[in-house]
């Protein structure tokens, strides 16, 4: 079959993966903005000029968010690619996201001029009736339940998000997001053999924004490393947002200089930051239009076999199972007694990071997950015209 992809701007590494193993069968040609998140995805891209191609010269991350706001409300959704539906024409299946980006809108004025066959939209969003409070936009998702052809859900919130929205239950099947697991992977043996006796280091990935938890969770660590733990304990932080600013000033104001570090990294280099770490923390809290949709990060801590620290928001639960430490959304507390009790248990965490890595193996495969959308698209091409 001939697929294309359409992610505009959010086009990445991360969920790319999980479509590089149907390439030696099919031929799958991804489409994105100018800038996109990355573009060394495994395959062709096709880049188009988006409005979201505007806040890349803006530097200032509240600048970049009041210009998101002032494009959606002149776009409805500023995930405009130009041209793309005349670049669609001979696609067998085009596979887009959610039911309000702009492209998504794309994709299917495609098929109604008989460009493409069949549509298909992979959807994180987990709250009901979200994005709807800019104009036009419920009208984008009315029309996006009722014409796309099959939605992938990557989590229960998900698919119980588009029934209640009024999508019909045998248009979706539930499938979540996996990681190569040949990348992602257990320390090596030289790792291992590390002398880290009196070192823990803990590793947090993700935005720097306050949904995220990383103020709590500096709270925690502070007390931690305050407490005189026999053990040197590390924070590394991978990732940039909003915050990054504000947590360089915490780290001076609270002499934390030599004891947490502030990262960003390529995809490609992150199999290796997971592999040198000891403990991963993810922190989230929900916010009154966001709640943790899947978190990409957890399984590859998992299948990093680390032990993890996160909490009962969202998809994370549905995610993590028993594979972790999950505690109440910015409860500091309960955040410290997890870290403590991981930090002077190395059983616990060694228990905890091989029962990750199963469940990974079990669940979040890429290859697997590959093949669990290759399915889909075999059914719908019994229905081509």
């Amino acid at each position: 079959m001939k697929i294309a992809v359409v992610r505009g701007a959010f086009l990445n590494q991360f969920e790319m993966q999980n479509f590089v193993p149907m390439t030696k069968k099919h031929q799958i040609t991804a489409f994105s903005s100018l800038k996109p998140i990355n573009d060394q995805i495994g395959f062709s891209v096709i880049k188009l000029p988006s409005p979201m191609d505007l806040l890349n010269i803006i530097p200032a991350h509240q600048g970049r968010r009041i210009t998101r706001g002032v494009l959606n409300r002149f776009f409805i959704d500023a995930h405009y690619l130009l041209g793309l539906e005349k670049k669609l024409q001979g696609f067998d299946i085009v596979h887009c996201a959610e039911t309000y980006y702009h492209f998504a809108q794309q994709c299917l004025n495609a098929k109604k001029k008989k460009f493409v066959k069949k549509v298909v939209s992979t959807v994180w969003e987990n709250t009901a009736f979200n994005n709807e409070g800019v104009w036009g936009r419920k009208k984008f998702k009315k029309r996006a339940i009722e014409e796309i052809d099959h939605f992938i859900a990557i989590s229960q919130g998900a698919y119980k998000g588009l029934i209640s929205e009024g999508c019909q239950k045998e248009k979706i099947t539930i499938i979540p997001v996996g990681v190569d697991l040949e990348k992602f992977k257990v320390q090596s043996e030289k790792l291992k053999i590390k002398d880290k006796a009196k070192q823990i280091t803990i590793l947090f990935v993700g935005r720097l924004e306050e949904e995220k938890g990383v103020k709590e969770f500096l709270r925690v660590f502070k007390q931690i490393t305050d407490s005189k733990q026999q053990k040197t304990i590390k924070l590394r932080i991978v990732g940039k947002g909003s915050l990054k600013s504000w947590i360089k000033r915490w780290i001076v104001n609270n002499q934390q200089e030599n004891n947490i570090t502030i990262e960003q990294h390529s995809y490609q280099e992150m199999p290796q930051i997971y592999q040198e770490a000891d403990i991963f923390v993810l922190p989230s809290k929900k916010t009154k239009t966001w709640q943790e949709q899947f978190g990409m990060v957890l399984i590859e801590a998992m299948a990093s076999s680390l032990p993890i620290i996160t909490t009962r928001s969202g998809a994370i639960p549905e995610v993590v199972g028993d594979c972790g430490i999950l505690v109440d959304e910015a409860s500091v507390s309960q955040l410290s007694q997890a870290l403590e009790r991981l930090i002077k248990d190395k059983f616990l965490r060694t228990k905890l990071g091989k029962m990750g890595r199963a469940r990974a193996e079990k669940y979040f495969d890429s290859q697997k997950i590959a093949k669990k959308i290759e399915k889909v698209y075999e059914n719908l091409s019994c229905c081509f015209n």
